[in-house]
């Protein structure tokens, strides 16, 4: 008779191999301008788990030193590298993409797969972003479904998160095209933070329109404005002079004014959900609690989410 005995130690061990110079028997190589980047790993950890790596140290035309890589940076790289070695994987949205790039080119795509699905059975609110890009880049259809469904009910808890104005153009526009369960004055502010977040990145000055735009470029066109009122539109394009052209102002008052006028310039795509304060009860109650509307909302909203997953 055996019996089975679970050994932590066996994972601990490899996981410490991770990025160890002094463990390591091979180095991938980064040639920057004036900068040599080298980033250390184990020929048989990798070879185990890619069918690539098995080829390129052990087949008939085997690497015999370093491998210099060209096709990625060293910092996407060793996010990468955590598939072989750790058991709890931490990706940015950064370089999220290119993970998924090499893991594509390794051959190891299914086992980051994997790991994505679990996602589902572990919604976070604050993460929707990050989980949405993530399913976008693996080209996961089920996980992009279970995603788009949470984001169309809470999009102001994800607007709020930092992950969300760090998503790249792609992962915007794709939200762009949701149905989102809120006023579209929200997401016009939301793009515009993102927009911000952009310029930050980029060393442009956020306080210029142009610039702002230029970030956003066709997302703009995305905005739902057909949905606001003309008093909304009108505030934001008095108080932001120049960030509309005259030919996207005429277009959105025209949207705004005239029955039946097709759009130029703008999708007005009709969101399935629409936003109507009017229908919202309110409590004339006094009350003693000193929670916030905003915490209660956000309360009503993650147990709504509860209910989805």
């Amino acid at each position: 008779m055996t019996n089975v005995l679970k050994n932590g130690g066996a994972s601990e061990a490899i996981a410490g191999m991770y990025l160890n110079e002094e463990l390591a028997d091979v180095h991938f190589i980064f040639n920057y301008d004036d900068d040599v980047q080298k980033v250390p790993a184990n020929k048989g950890i990798l070879a185990a788990l890619s069918p690539v790596f098995y080829a390129m140290f052990f087949g008939a035309l085997k690497e015999k030193g370093d491998v210099e890589i060209v096709d990625a940076d060293a910092e996407s790289f060793k996010e990468f590298l955590q598939f072989f070695y750790r058991s709890e994987v931490t990706l940015t949205m950064e370089n999220m993409e290119n993970v998924v790039r090499l893991a594509d080119i390794y051959d190891i795509l299914e086992h980051v797969n994997a790991s994505a699905v679990l996602l589902k059975s572990q919604p976070t609110l604050e993460n929707l972003c990050w989980e949405y890009q993530l399913a976008l880049c693996l080209k996961n259809e089920e996980l992009i479904e279970s995603c788009a469904n949470k984001i169309n009910r809470v999009p102001e808890i994800m607007f709020e998160s930092d992950l969300f104005q760090r998503c790249d153009k792609n992962t915007l526009k794709r939200i762009l095209d949701l149905d989102l369960h809120c006023k579209e004055t929200d997401v016009f502010n939301a793009c515009l933070s993102w927009a911000r977040y952009a310029c930050k990145e980029n060393d442009l000055d956020e306080t210029q329109m142009k610039n702002l735009k230029a970030q956003l470029g066709d997302c703009l066109q995305l905005i739902r404005f057909g949905a606001m009122t003309i008093e909304e539109f009108s505030t934001f394009a008095m108080s932001n002079d120049g960030f509309f052209t005259p030919d996207e102002y005429n277009d959105i008052m025209s949207i705004l004014t005239v029955e039946g006028y097709e759009p130029k310039i703008f999708n007005q795509n009709r969101q399935r959900f629409t936003w109507n304060e009017n229908a919202f009860l309110r409590c004339q109650r006094p009350h003693t609690y000193s929670s916030t509307i905003r915490d209660w909302q956000r309360f009503i909203k993650e147990d709504f989410v509860r209910e989805l997953t």
